[in-house]
């Protein structure tokens, strides 16, 4: 169970990394073609990019953003730790098993870590909109 939460995490973290963009700006394939993923170096002393390129890790956790901040305050959060010069965010995927949003959608159905509560529908739309549509809206 444990290690289910790790990867999770783990690829929420990826995913923030190798896909964190200004809201109000698009890439263009030049701009795509720079994100490289990040590596541990073959002394497992530091990280780095793809190219070799050593790779500082200047993180901020905010762990329990997805069950605090709602799109607004979140936007709000990823502008300041940009303008600090932050380049890693650090969230908890599930702080605890019954774990909701600030919209009060949880993350699991009867709070089993292999049962995440989808809603299917339009993630614009409040009815459908879940704790993943939360998360997905934190990575974009």
């Amino acid at each position: 169970m444990i290690h289910r939460i790790v990867i999770i995490g783990w690829l929420l973290l990826s995913s923030v990394l190798l896909g964190c963009k200004d809201k109000n700006e698009s890439r263009s394939h030049e701009q795509l073609e720079t994100l490289q993923p990040i590596e541990i170096a073959d002394n497992a002393h530091f990280f780095k990019r793809a190219n070799g390129d050593p790779f500082f890790w200047l993180g901020d956790t905010a762990w329990l953003l997805l069950k605090k901040l709602d799109r607004e305050a979140i936007s709000a959060y990823f502008d300041d730790r940009k303008k600090k010069g932050f380049n890693v965010i650090q969230v908890m995927v599930l702080h605890t098993l019954d774990v909701e949003n600030v919209y009060g959608s949880k993350a699991l159905i009867e709070d089993q870590i292999n049962t995440p509560k989808v809603i299917a529908g339009d993630s614009l739309n409040t009815a459908s909109y879940d704790y993943w549509d939360h998360m997905a809206y934190a990575i974009d």
